[in-house]
């Protein structure tokens, strides 16, 4: 595939990174007012190669530019538009030697000027980002999110088999209001799991007794349904990908800062809060002539979107989740919603950087929140 790809874009490849550095300095204006990035790495590669299954028939082999990898996908850019559901596949370069095939699809293409697009591509299986990155990225990941430590709250159970790291886990907590229980077997964890309700449940992947893809479905087996976050320094990818498909929401990697394990923990503790308040919603058009009827139309039409919505998040089905969210943002602020298009639209965003329902929960939450509270009429 690489030797026949080619470039059919105009912008040498130094005008190429300019120009996502332009995205990068803009969409960081953006994130000023959010909660916090995607976690995404910024992958500057010049020559990845893709092979484009069109969508009429044929493939093209190409080269292109990316801007950024996330363990669900790549974004790059494209001198045209391509159709969402185009099937792909993407060549990545591992940082320690040899490449990776990956099979994928487009997901969202976004205009950027004249011919040229973003777009961005969802990946058929997951991968682990820093096997392909460059380590000075690492960091840069979490620098916008501020993390103060007083608002974490909740109980965490560190299963780990070396007290060292177990020691430094909640080394890095202390100031924090995170009540930690520590257990070194997955069978000490399993009885903690029947006496506690855990918010978060971190584990590391390689166990004396048991591996950690096994001790996650024990977990499961004990009746936790909560988040699973895996912690280790393995590097095997299929490793990984195991742990994943047994049940665990991300990947850790050791060694670790103390301000990227609090913005992990962070990031998955806020997908179960629901900060957007309680009261209902009232259309800034209602009362006027001929539109109340309108309004009560809308807003049973979006407590049907809501249940499309909840069951698609249940199925993980991300295609079908954007949609919605796309749904929810285009009709929102016509019908006297703004709320509702803007929660739309930050759902939207981290979806479409992270390529994930899983790790946009936060936002689809307080989206489903905003769309549960709309009302067409004020209370008597």
């Amino acid at each position: 595939m690489t030797k026949n790809s080619h470039r059919h874009s105009a912008l040498s490849d130094a005008q190429r990174i300019a120009l996502l550095d332009r995205l990068d300095q803009e969409d960081a204006q953006e994130k000023a007012s959010n909660r916090r990035a995607a976690p995404r790495l910024k992958y500057r590669k010049t020559d990845v190669a893709l092979h484009v299954i069109q969508p009429g028939g044929g493939a093209t082999d190409i080269v292109v530019s990316t801007r950024d990898l996330c363990a669900n996908g790549v974004s790059f850019l494209y001198w045209s538009f391509l159709y969402t559901g185009t099937v792909l596949r993407v060549v990545l370069n591992k940082r320690m030697g040899g490449e990776e095939v990956l099979s994928g699809k487009v997901v969202w293409c976004r205009h950027i000027f004249g011919l040229h697009h973003l777009i961005g591509v969802k990946f058929a299986t997951r991968i682990f980002p820093k096997l392909f990155t460059d380590p000075s990225e690492w960091d840069a990941e979490s620098q916008d999110a501020k993390i103060d430590p007083k608002e974490l709250n909740g109980k965490i159970l560190l299963v780990d088999d070396q007290e060292i790291d177990r020691l430094l886990f909640s080394h890095h907590l202390q100031g924090t209001n995170l009540e930690v229980f520590a257990a070194s077997t997955a069978a000490e964890a399993v009885a903690l799991l029947k006496k506690h309700s855990f918010n978060l449940v971190v584990s590391d992947l390689n166990l004396t007794e048991i591996s950690g893809e096994d001790a996650i479905k024990q977990f499961r087996s004990a009746g936790y349904q909560g988040r699973i976050l895996i912690l280790t320094a393995e590097t095997s990818t299929q490793r990984m990908r195991t742990a994943m498909e047994a049940g665990a929401a991300a990947v850790l990697h050791k060694p670790y800062t103390p301000h990227q394990l609090l913005s992990t923990i962070s990031q998955w503790l806020a997908g179960v809060k629901h900060d957007t308040g309680d009261e209902a919603i009232i259309s800034e058009l209602a009362g006027k002539p001929g539109i109340d009827e309108m309004l009560t139309q809308y807003v049973g039409q979006v407590l049907n979107l809501l249940q499309q919505l909840r069951a698609h998040i249940d199925a993980q089905n991300f295609d079908l989740v954007r949609k919605l969210c796309q749904t929810l943002k285009g009709t929102g602020t016509g019908y006297g919603y703004p709320l509702l298009s803007e929660f739309a639209g930050n759902a939207l965003k981290i979806l479409d950087t992270s390529m994930s329902v899983t790790e946009s929960m936060t936002e689809l939450c307080q989206l489903e929140n905003v769309a549960r509270r709309i009302s067409a009429h004020k209370a008597a």
